[in-house]
């Protein structure tokens, strides 16, 4: 088909919203250097050969210098069609593949329906491997492109609205389907066409339905669904071995998993890898409990039968394991969805008989700690023998049925010998000291009753660890609220079981005893369980040698002890469990790249962290110049191969050097990475940009200081129109009361490239309303300033003498600025007022940092301080904590102040991350 000649044609950029995109395109292409490409290029020649249809000339400019195509593709599609496919028909291809991207990416559908309309084909792939419909799943606009495939309009100027029919027959039937406006819809042909390219593979053997599990985006997985009629396999592997059902499953995107099954992906299917989704699930995914949980309460109200046999590995201990947790997920209610029948009898025999012994188990612990707890009171107290005896045999009882019912949930004991040594010693030991105790007692000897005051310590620590160390161990233990949660319940039993055990005693030894009353009972009854010392305690009024204000004293400090004694023991046990997760080898490469740096990071151990040399020895990091001035010779193949070959390293890019995402870096533009994110700092360094540019709280102050006002006016522009006030302090206010007031400036700092401008800007300033503070006095110096140098205090109409410079803000202007600062609810602060590097000429940026701070504080305003020497001005004075956020980025946040796209953030932008949906300040 003959491409149409159209203006229309031309690669469309994004509307114009105040936003450089150019920035990050720019370093896309390759950091294509243009002013030196144009340089080297007769650009006049150029364009006549091309209008004239010069074919000798061009051949021969391109010969001579292939990197002229770029620029030759771009004039001879504004000014020469037909020159341009009679003489690089075979480069045509690639620059239709190449805006078809670009229409895709920035959203636009009318290209894409004139370029698709022109023969491009819609199999095209981008130079990192993703086909077209991935491409749009990646940028979110996938609906646009099926809109250009699927529905051609009659008239290109008149674009309807996507809108597939309800009748799917209508939609794909032989004959296709016309609207009444006009809407045409293709037949089964198209529908087998868009079936092939939705399932067309990437490098990595991936489809769209692969990247859209990926990217967790659940309306791309239905539409391409619905495009697909359902007639699709949803269990195609890529390269590794991935489904899309596993990859929805490793990245935790429960609504996407559940579509999946929904839709025919099999549950039961084992993967490359041998494991199957349950297995997947429980073992990679940070919520894989709480998705399995949903996925078998939907396949349990879906009345799906799902072979859970097929979940199982090789291993009798993966199994079992398998097993319990089916058991634990599996409710009642549930029993339909278990097609096994061996299953089903291992699961009701875990319902019907663990479960009642487990708490068995527990309300035997209780008991046998209660008779141990008596017996020892018992025998302190010289009860009758018969009572002593009976309580003998009792613990005894209890303690033997404790270790048995221990001994039976071996099974169910954790893997690792450290753990199954604190379960031993937690389940065993304090019933074997309480039969050694109880059968001992009887001895002349004293340790048999020290070693009943262990006994007693390791019941009570046994039942506030629920009898059972292993949930402790499990990969939420440490969490802190879950240990502090566990602690209160169990220690609110202690309690209950202490009060219950001194109302029995109180009511049993009343008569004979002389209680005075229950709380000296609770009291000395306290210090039995928790003292040990039962030779020496007696409950006699006759043998008391303490008062009741010792009494509480020692039962205070011994329940203290008790419980941090319980605190450092858990914190020692689940300190054990966790170390091998916790500990990182730090690992250092001498370079960044290579078969041997590819090697090290593929063979260091899970949970390792690489530090990698300094990329900037590798010129196709930092295009620029050479150390000796003269200019890098780079061509894109080379910087893009050295992006492949920072991408052979990892799966995942998470950019978070905010101060460094100005620099047009090959690492900063991570193009190679299909999965790519904000980290925490570049996160939170956006998050209040986004305020400060586009959702700022109202009265809004901007404050400017510093030198350079030729790079400050860009911001100072920029903001106009946003803020409701703006001071200009620091050397940057000597230019504008010079050219506003007719101010002698001395030898401060004048900037005359913008000083033209700066009547207008106040203008301007007037018609939005907004009110310019700047400064009435100032701290002038001799130049140059030293520590030594004399200030003195002048005003606005005195002006400042030759040989002095202004260094500083004077005492009536920091007045009047405190006054605008205390009114504002909002402040950006780029730059000092004064040459704070000296003692003498520090009050006024002091002075600003002061009441930035207390403006914080009292009227919960918004703080943020931007700029290197703002952000030493913050560290010099102690005022990181007194505002809201001071930036870590210098030349970034002025530039991101200024309006101005960082490449380095511009890239990460994408719907979602698999990690994170990505905040973008740029849509």
């Amino acid at each position: 088909m003959r491409r149409k000649k159209s203006r229309d044609r031309l690669q469309e950029t994004p509307q114009d919203s105040g936003i450089n995109f150019n920035a990050g395109e720019s370093s896309n292409d390759g950091l294509v250097n243009e002013n030196k490409l144009v340089a080297d290029t007769n650009y006049d020649l150029l364009v006549e050969a091309v209008r004239n249809g010069d074919i000798t000339t061009l051949k021969k400019m391109f010969q001579d210098n292939s990197d002229v195509s770029v620029l030759m593709f771009e004039v001879a599609s504004r000014e020469n069609l037909d020159v341009l496919d009679a003489l690089l028909q075979p480069e045509q291809d690639n620059l239709d593949s190449t805006r078809i991207l670009k229409a895709v990416k920035y959203n636009r559908v009318n290209s894409m329906r004139s370029l698709l309309g022109a023969g491009v084909e819609p199999s095209t792939t981008e130079e990192f491997g993703h086909t077209i419909i991935q491409y749009a799943i990646i940028h979110n606009t996938l609906e646009s492109l099926l809109k250009a495939l699927i529905i051609l309009p009659n008239d290109n100027n008149n674009i309807p609205s996507f809108k597939i029919p309800d009748e799917a027959t209508s939609l794909y039937s032989k004959d296709g389907y016309e609207s009444d406006s006009g809407e045409i819809y293709f037949g089964s042909k198209l529908k087998d066409n868009l079936k092939k390219y939705i399932m067309q593979t990437n490098k990595e053997g991936r489809n769209a339905f692969h990247t859209a599990a990926l990217m967790g985006d659940l309306n791309s997985l239905k539409l391409l669904y619905l495009t697909c009629d359902g007639d699709v396999d949803l269990d195609v592997m890529d390269n590794a071995g991935q489904t899309p059902l596993s990859m929805a499953i490793r990245t935790g995107h429960y609504k996407c998993v559940k579509l999946l099954i929904k839709n025919g992906s099999d549950l039961s299917m084992r993967f490359k890898s041998g494991m199957s989704a349950i297995q997947l699930l429980l073992k990679e995914c940070p919520k894989g409990y709480e998705i399995m949980d949903k996925v078998l309460d939907f396949c349990a109200k879906e009345d799906g039968k799902i072979d859970f046999s097929l979940l199982f590995s090789d291993k009798a201990e993966t199994q079992l394991d398998i097993v319990f947790l089916m058991f634990r997920y599996a409710r009642r209610d549930q029993w339909g969805i278990l097609s096994h029948p061996i299953l089903e009898c291992l699961i009701a025999l875990k319902w019907a008989l663990v479960a009642p012994l487990f708490w068995m188990r527990f309300i035997a612990y209780i008991v046998f700690t209660g008779f141990l707890t008596s017996y020892t009171v018992a025998r302190t107290m010289e009860a009758d023998k018969q009572v002593i005896g009976m309580l003998k045999i009792l613990t005894c009882t209890f303690a033997s049925l404790v270790v048995a019912l221990s001994m039976f949930f071996i099974s169910s004991t954790p893997k690792h010998l450290i753990h199954r040594i604190g379960v031993f010693i937690l389940r065993l030991l304090p019933p074997v000291l309480a039969i050694v105790y109880v059968l001992l007692d009887d001895t002349v000897s004293r340790w048999p009753q020290q070693i009943g005051s262990f006994a007693i310590l390791f019941c009570w620590l046994a039942l506030l660890m629920n009898l059972d160390i292993y949930p402790a161990l499990s990969h939420q233990a440490y969490i802190f609220l879950e240990i502090c949660y566990g602690m209160f319940k169990y220690v609110l039993i202690l309690v209950c079981v202490s009060v219950a055990f001194t109302l029995s005693f109180f009511v049993l030894f009343n008569d004979k005893h002389h209680f005075r009353n229950p709380w000296r009972a609770f009291l000395y009854t306290n210090m039995v369980l928790l003292q040990g010392e039962f030779s020496d305690i007696r409950l006699f009024d006759s043998e008391i040698h303490m008062d009741v204000t010792d009494s509480i004293v020692i039962g205070i400090l011994s329940l203290l002890f008790l419980i941090v004694t319980i605190i450092g023991v858990l914190n020692m046990l689940v300190g054990l469990a966790v170390r091998g997760s916790q500990e990182l080898e730090v690992i250092f490469l001498n370079n960044c790249i290579g078969p041997e740096v590819e090697d090290e990071c593929k063979q260091s151990p899970q949970g390792s962290l690489i530090l990698l040399e300094n990329l900037y020895f590798f010129p196709e990091e930092n295009p620029g110049n050479n150390l000796d001035g003269s200019n890098m010779v780079l061509t894109k193949v080379g910087i893009i191969t050295f992006q492949y070959a920072l991408r052979r390293l990892a799966d995942v890019f998470i950019n978070d050097s905010f101060s460094t995402s100005y620099l047009l870096n090959s690492s900063m533009l991570c193009n190679a990475f299909e999965v790519r994110a904000a980290g925490l700092v570049l996160e939170k360094e956006l998050e209040y940009f986004q305020r400060a540019l586009h959702d700022p709280q109202r009265p809004y102050l901007v404050i400017f200081g510093g030198a350079k006002l030729m790079d400050k006016m860009k911001i100072i522009e920029h903001m106009l129109p946003i803020v409701n006030e703006m001071i200009i302090g620091g050397s940057l206010a000597f230019t504008f009361l010079k050219v506003l007031k007719g101010m002698q400036i001395g030898d401060s700092m004048y900037c005359e490239k913008t000083a033209p401008y700066l009547k207008d800007f106040i203008q301007r300033a007037i018609a939005l309303k907004v009110t310019v503070h700047l400064p009435v006095d100032f701290y002038i110096a001799k130049n140059p300033v030293t520590n030594n140098s004399e200030a003195k205090l002048v005003h606005v109409a005195d002006g400042i003498p030759d040989e002095w410079i202004g260094a500083d803000i004077g005492e009536t202007t920091l007045k009047l600025f405190k006054d605008v600062v205390r009114r504002a609810n909002f402040i950006v602060w780029n730059g000092p007022m004064g040459i704070y590097e000296y003692s003498l000429f520090t009050k006024g940026s002091q002075g600003i940092l002061d009441i930035v701070g207390e403006t914080t504080k009292n009227n919960h305003a918004i703080t943020i301080l931007s700029g290197e020497e703002t952000a030493a001005c913050a560290s010099l004075w102690g005022g990181e904590n007194k505002v809201s956020h001071v930036s870590t980025g210098g030349l970034a946040s002025v530039k991101i102040l200024a309006g101005e796209a960082l490449p380095g953030v511009v890239t990460l932008r994408r719907p979602f991350s698999h990690l994170k949906a990505n905040l973008c300040l740029y849509d």
